[in-house]
């Protein structure tokens, strides 16, 4: 059985600005916890054996070395992996340590603790760091999702509105060519209207016949109205105005209706009563 290590403050100032506190509780949960570990050539990957029936007795760990392996002349280096290394002022405490693998090498162990905890498990990290770190890892998962779930919305506005300027564009194709059949039926109601004036005008004169105060009455009557009452009247009065049989070529006086011919006032009232005006 060969000493390991030790208890005591150990110097490692080429990687740390402190030493490390080893005490004898370190040892002995090293001791216990311990089985087997590998010797490595050096500290290569190179497995060359094993140490084995690990011991504390009087603040040294100790454990046998595999028959295959001679340590005559050269030193043992063992590989610590520690979790935390705690600042206590002049000294960092390990936290949860354990051995990784045993580096056989040519210096006398003494002078080669610097080798004796890995470079990157070295660096001095506090509980309230990693806590600190963690909270801000969570922070920014939140802020990540809370970012994607925004991003998710922008995309349904912007394909909501193109829908909706795919919609009005095409209202407004629509509403256009709306317009222009409007404008067209606008064309053909003024030209009707246009028309229906004329045609009113030509039924006054036809139903007053050239009475003044007849036509002033009837002025306000719509077409529709003007063409039952020129209807009625005809159906009422067959064959007036009728010209006698004279010579055409000579103006006898004849072609004149008689006097009672002429659409009187009291006619025009008869009228107005049978197609329901008066």
């Amino acid at each position: 059985m060969v000493e390991l290590w030790e208890t005591g403050l150990m110097d490692y100032s080429e990687k740390l600005d402190k030493p490390v506190k080893y005490t004898e509780q370190h040892l002995k949960e090293l001791a216990s916890k311990t089985s087997t570990v590998d010797i490595t050539n050096g500290h290569s990957d190179e497995i060359i054996g094993n140490m084995s029936n690990f011991t504390y007795n009087d603040g040294v760990l100790s454990a046998d070395v595999s028959s295959n392996v001679d340590i005559k002349g050269l030193g043992l280096s063992p590989i610590f992996n520690v979790n935390e290394l705690i600042d206590k002022g002049d000294y960092l405490y390990p936290w949860d340590i354990e051995i990784i693998n045993v580096g056989l090498v040519d210096s006398p162990r003494n002078k080669l603790l610097f080798n004796s905890i890995k470079e990157e498990e070295v660096e001095e990290v506090s509980k309230e760091t990693i806590d600190a770190l963690v909270k801000k890892q969570e922070e920014l998962e939140r802020t990540i999702g809370s970012l994607q779930t925004q991003i998710k919305q922008k995309d349904k506005m912007i394909s909501e509105k193109e829908d909706f300027i795919s919609e009005y564009k095409s209202k407004v194709e629509e509403l256009s060519n709306g317009s222009d059949e409007i404008e067209q039926l606008k064309a053909k109601a003024a030209a009707y209207d246009e028309i229906e004036v004329n045609k009113r005008e030509e039924l006054l004169n036809k139903i007053s016949e050239g009475n003044d105060k007849i036509k002033e009455d009837f002025k306000d009557l719509d077409y529709a109205t003007l063409v039952k009452l020129d209807k009625a009247k005809i159906l009422d009065n067959p064959g007036r105005g009728t010209p006698s049989t004279g010579n055409p070529n000579v103006d006898d006086g004849n072609d004149l209706p008689p006097a009672d011919d002429v659409y009187s006032q009291e006619e025009f009232e008869k009228d107005l009563a049978a197609i329901g005006l008066k």
